[in-house]
C-alpha cells in the first residue's frame, strides 16, 4: 500500500497521455527488510532534464504528475534548497486496499545536477524516517529527446502494512502508476513546447 508513494515523490514525479508517448519502465524494484522497504525503479521518458526537474520541483502542483497524489503543498522555503513540502497520497493495492498517506520531506535540488532529495520529516507525516533520491539524466545513447528517471528510496512508514500487501503487489501497483504517471509528464512537457 504504502509504495506508489514514490510515484508522487516522485514520486512525486513522472506522467497518461497520447498513444505517441514513448513512456518506458526500464526496471522496479521493491524489497521489504522488517519495516523497512527500499525501492527502486528506472524510466525512460520523452523530454528534456531540464523540464523534467521544473516539474518535479513544483511542489504546489505534483497532483499533476501522478494520479496517486491528492494533493501537495509548499510549507516553507522554496523550490531549491530549504523547501518543505507536503505530499498526500492515496494509492491503491488490488484496487480495495486504499489509504491515504502524508509525506512531509525536505527538498534539496543539487545545483546543475538532475538530483533531487527528499529526507522525510519524522512526526509529520505518515514515515518515522526515510529518503528518496531523484536523478534525471540525458538519455545513455546520447539522444536528447529522452531522459532517463532514476528513483531511489528508503522508506520506514508509520502505519500498519497488511501481511498480504507483499512487495510483488507493491511492485505490481507502482509499475501501473509509473506508466500513467510517465504518461502525464510526457504530455506536460509537449504542452509547453507546443505552446
Amino acid at each position: 500500500m504504502k509504495i506508489q508513494i514514490p510515484a508522487a515523490a516522485v514520486c512525486v514525479l513522472i506522467g497518461v497521455a497520447s498513444a505517441a508517448a514513448a513512456a518506458e519502465v526500464v526496471s522496479a524494484r521493491v524489497d521489504r527488510v522488517e519495516d523497512r522497504y527500499h525501492v527502486d525503479f528506472v524510466v525512460m521518458i520523452d523530454g528534456t532534464v531540464d523540464r523534467l526537474r521544473d516539474l518535479v520541483t513544483d511542489y504546489a502542483n505534483l497532483d499533476e504528475l501522478s494520479p496517486t497524489v491528492v494533493s501537495s503543498r509548499l510549507i516553507s522555503g522554496r523550490r531549491g534548497q530549504g523547501a518543505r513540502v507536503e505530499v498526500k497520497l492515496r494509492p491503491c493495492v488490488m484496487v480495495v486496499l486504499c489509504k491515504t498517506i502524508t509525506k512531509v520531506s525536505d527538498a534539496h535540488v543539487e545545483p546543475d545536477t538532475g538530483r533531487v532529495r527528499f529526507i522525510m520529516v519524522p512526526g509529520l507525516g505518515d514515515f518515522s524516517e526515510g529518503h528518496e533520491t531523484i536523478t534525471m539524466i540525458r538519455a545513455a545513447d546520447g539522444d536528447t529527446r529522452q531522459v532517463r528517471f532514476s528513483y531511489a528510496a528508503e522508506l520506514y512508514p508509520d502505519f500498519y502494512i497488511p501481511p498480504i500487501v507483499g512487495p510483488w503487489l507493491i511492485r505490481r501497483a507502482i509499475i501501473k502508476d509509473l506508466e500513467a504517471t510517465s504518461r502525464r509528464v510526457e504530455r506536460l512537457m509537449q504542452r509547453e513546447v507546443h505552446q
